[in-house]
């Protein structure tokens, strides 16, 4: 009896390493509170550990950006500067001093942000969401969040202070994968990504189409795929987000294969699927 997939699961990992949760901050160790400047609104709330700065869904261009340590032993700060269109670029600032612009309508594309004299064992990571891509991967300590060069905005910023180890993460070396799926009945599922599930389990819907998209700020590292559709065999090879199968047209994926294109020594991606009567396989 031939199995379809019914959802899809994607994640880039470092070889030897998979991603681990990030601990809770607890009280009275160092924490940050940070507040962006956005287009049309100004000043937003000053947001901690676990909220968004910025908007998804809108968009709305961050401007600017201050950033500031909260119960942070003497002498530790945190440094960020900020690439904007037509400048590049801006000097590092610390402690809570504004990087960026307002009133100019310029935008910020990229954001750098460190620790400085740091003796706490603590470790910061940052996420970036951009114009026309979603989410990218997870960055750390002074890494870029963001693109350069290729005039998308900065809409919105995730950041992370977590105690012990540096995190391993699903996205790793500023490359992510995103990846969305069209289910029987449902339609295209919208972007997930770094091991989300795209698709459904428990509601007999078959994946007829899928397509996968590897996001690198250099432009670089891509993917192919190729699926299997029930009862007509393997399809031809496809890449970097064009679509995969079928639609509208009750043709099943019952397989999948994907691999990366240019990827980076020690790069490695893990996928996963539901099938139908048998539930998650192998990754």
């Amino acid at each position: 009896m031939s199995r379809t997939v019914s959802c899809l699961s994607v994640f880039l990992v470092l070889l030897g390493a998979l991603a681990q949760a990030s601990p809770a901050v607890a009280a009275k160790t160092p924490s940050f509170r940070a507040q962006v400047h956005v287009e049309d609104y100004g000043w937003m709330k000053w947001v901690d550990q676990g909220g968004i700065l910025g908007t998804t869904g809108q968009g709305r261009r961050m401007e600017a950006i201050r950033i500031e340590l909260v119960n942070a032993p003497k002498g530790m700060g945190i440094s960020y500067r900020t690439n904007l269109d037509g400048q590049g670029w801006l000097p590092w600032v610390d402690d809570g001093q504004p990087s960026g612009t307002t009133g100019a309508g310029n935008r910020i594309e990229a954001i750098e942000i460190r620790l400085t004299n740091n003796k706490t064992g603590m470790h910061l990571r940052y996420q970036g969401h951009v114009e026309s891509v979603g989410w990218m991967g997870w960055v750390e300590e002074g890494e870029m969040a963001g693109t350069t060069d290729r005039a998308l905005r900065l809409e919105a910023l995730r950041l992370e202070l977590t105690e012990g180890e540096a995190q391993v993460n699903t996205g790793v070396d500023g490359l992510s994968v995103r990846y969305e799926t069209h289910s029987a009945s449902n339609g295209w599922t919208g972007w997930f990504s770094n091991g989300e599930t795209s698709g459904t389990t428990g509601q007999a819907l078959q994946v007829e189409a899928v397509r996968i998209e590897i996001l690198d700020p250099d432009g670089k590292v891509g993917v192919r795929y190729q699926g299997r559709i029930r009862g007509e065999g393997w399809t031809d090879w496809v890449e970097d987000g064009a679509e995969l199968g079928t639609t509208r047209q009750h043709r099943a994926l019952d397989a999948i294969k994907i691999e990366l294109l240019n990827s980076p020594d020690g790069v490695t991606l893990r996928y996963q699927g539901h099938i139908e009567g048998e539930g998650w396989g192998d990754w």
